[in-house]
């Protein structure tokens, strides 16, 4: 009787240790083998091997990729099959002449962002980033009197994992006859490899849907001089994207996507886009519900079983007590 009441203490006092222990096991176990760097990984081994580029900087944990803007500058190499020069050249043709045609910034910090797709591989999903940051007016609100220098910049694609980035060489400053003839300075310009979540189908997206998952949010941090508080802002809405390389429309225009908006959009899209999986053939939470799974299924053993022990030696006790009482009822028949 004491083996199954310790049994059942046992059963409610580990009721809210699996999931708890699973979420710990995981993070542990997974730290190093997350998707992210997995396809990170990956990516940047299939540019390599099909675009002949040298290998970047180390992949990070997570999908977010974090600059100073005053990173020193490197060079890249031109790679077989992609004419990076040829690509520079109409990339800054192409958003001199956006820039061109705005009058206005929206965010405080005056910077306006020019990003485009070099490279895309339609088979693996492999493609690589081009932004470009420009400062086309000063600071204002919450960022005034901040200093470009000290800016850190975020970008993230939501359904991507991208590598470090690599920066590259400032351009010079153009004339913005829009602005009043205006000077719009360039900031710095970097590049990113990346690779589109391997849950999608690539044959089915077109350059629309293309044009709607590479969308990269972008944000700006940055400590205010005055008020030494830490200010942040997007350049959603102050992105120039798809004016040279893949994915540029027809006319030439820029793709004015919203991270909201893509983020709108981008639902049915994957939805469409994924893979097909046949229900029960895989943990569809794993491994927090293959080890929530087998700490309950080792509890329901544990306590099913001690009490199958517990019948038995009742039932062997019973036994012996009835051997007993017929060998004294036998005795005492004899006398």
């Amino acid at each position: 009787m004491r083996l199954k009441i310790v049994a059942v203490s046992a059963f409610v006092l580990a009721s809210e240790a699996p999931t708890a222990c699973a979420k710990n096991l995981a993070t542990h176990f997974f730290y190093n083998r997350s998707f992210d760097h997995i396809v990170g990984r990956d990516a940047l081994a299939t540019v390599d091997r099909e675009l002949g580029h040298e290998k970047r900087s180390p992949l990070p944990e997570q999908t977010d990729s974090t600059i100073e803007m005053r990173a020193e500058d490197t060079g890249t190499d031109s790679a077989s099959g992609f004419n990076e020069a040829a690509f520079n050249t109409s990339a800054t043709q192409a958003c001199n002449s956006a820039l061109g045609r705005m009058t206005g910034v929206v965010n405080p910090s005056g910077i306006v962002a020019c990003y485009n797709i070099p490279f895309y591989d339609n088979t693996t999903g492999v493609f690589q980033t081009d932004v470009r940051l420009y400062q086309m007016s000063q600071p204002v609100d919450e960022f005034a009197g901040t200093s470009p220098d000290d800016y850190i910049l975020s970008v993230s694609i939501a359904q991507a994992a991208l590598s470090s980035p690599q920066t590259l060489a400032n351009g010079p400053s153009i004339q913005n006859a829009a602005a009043n003839g205006g000077t719009i300075k360039m900031l710095t310009n970097f590049q990113n490899i990346g690779q589109l979540s391997d849950n999608l189908v690539m044959s089915k997206l077109t350059e629309s849907d293309l044009r709607v998952l590479m969308i990269p949010n972008i944000t700006l941090t940055a400590t205010n001089p005055a008020t030494s508080n830490m200010v942040t802002t997007t350049l959603s809405s102050d992105t120039l994207s798809y004016v040279a390389g893949e994915l540029v429309q027809s006319d030439g225009t820029p793709t004015n996507i919203t991270i909201p908006e893509a983020n709108s959009l981008s639902t049915a899209i994957v939805a469409s886009a994924s893979k097909f999986v046949l229900p029960g053939t895989k943990i569809s939470i794993f491994p927090t519900g293959l080890i929530v799974t087998s700490v309950w299924t080792f509890l329901f053993i544990l306590t099913v079983g001690l009490g199958t022990i517990e019948r038995y030696r009742f039932r062997q006790h019973y036994r012996q007590r009835i051997q007993r009482a017929q060998a004294s009822a036998s005795g005492s028949r004899g006398i």
